[in-house]
């Protein structure tokens, strides 16, 4: 199959060409590994130079969002009539699975919109944004999700004819080290219990079930020391028994 994949270029403030990570790459390679023809078309937040290069069995573009933010969605369709594509694919980002189910309808092709995160909540009174995610999913061909809460939450209802949830995981890459240098160079205390969770905390992504969670456990379990990093919304109280390792 012919798979064109619509994303951003720095999801989670990383850049996808030149340190590959994560979900976006690896699902990706995953494709070409199997046969199939990968296209991943990259939106450049950034000002730099525009390229279309091959590596790991995947064709590359990146494509600058200024100073024309059309550009993106133009080339993607001009590629995928050149190329005949079977899917369009939209990761990293609501614009991205809008962008993808839209080209997918003009062109009469299937899409797929996989989500991390639940979107909606980074601009939770941007309605008019939410009302065009909400009829990318209800009309895309298929449905991704990093877990089983999102993929419901995606659906909202909706009986979709594909649905599968494509769980996170360590990178493959990845080596664990060791448990006793690790603590001694975080400043963790070397025998205790503790629990930690990192990602950002704002109000929008439901923080107060988190803390609720902490006071819950801590007052059965007061010998866990929690620990978190990530960013913090401002003004954002944390509970007291809670270590802040600052973004990491």
């Amino acid at each position: 199959m012919k798979i064109i994949i619509l994303c951003k270029r720095q999801p989670q403030q990383k850049d996808l060409w030149e340190t590959p990570y994560g979900r976006f790459y690896y699902l990706a390679k995953h494709l070409a590994e199997h046969g199939n023809e990968v296209h991943l078309m990259l939106l450049n937040y950034r000002r730099e130079s525009e390229f279309q290069a091959s590596r790991d069995g995947i064709t590359w573009y990146s494509i600058n969002l200024l100073p024309n933010p059309f550009k993106f969605y133009l080339s993607a369709k001009q590629i995928a009539m050149r190329i005949d594509a079977d899917w369009i694919v939209g990761f990293s980002d609501t614009y991205f699975g809008i962008a993808a189910q839209s080209l997918a309808k003009r062109l009469k092709k299937r899409s797929l919109i996989d989500a991390y995160d639940n979107y909606e909540s980074y601009l939770p009174y941007l309605f008019p944004l939410h009302w065009l995610w909400r009829r990318a999913l209800k009309n895309s061909s298929a449905i991704t999700a990093a877990g089983p809460g999102l993929l419901n939450l995606m659906c909202a209802g909706e009986t979709k004819p594909q649905t599968a949830v494509i769980e996170m995981c360590a990178d493959p890459n990845f080596t664990p080290g060791s448990r006793a240098a690790s603590r001694e160079t975080l400043g963790l205390p070397a025998n205790e219990k503790i629990v930690a969770y990192s990602g950002s905390l704002y109000q929008s992504r439901g923080v107060s079930e988190l803390f609720a969670l902490i006071c819950m456990l801590s007052a059965s379990n007061p010998e866990i020391q929690w620990v978190i990093s990530g960013r913090i919304e401002p003004r954002l109280k944390l509970p007291s028994n809670v270590h802040h390792l600052g973004y990491i």
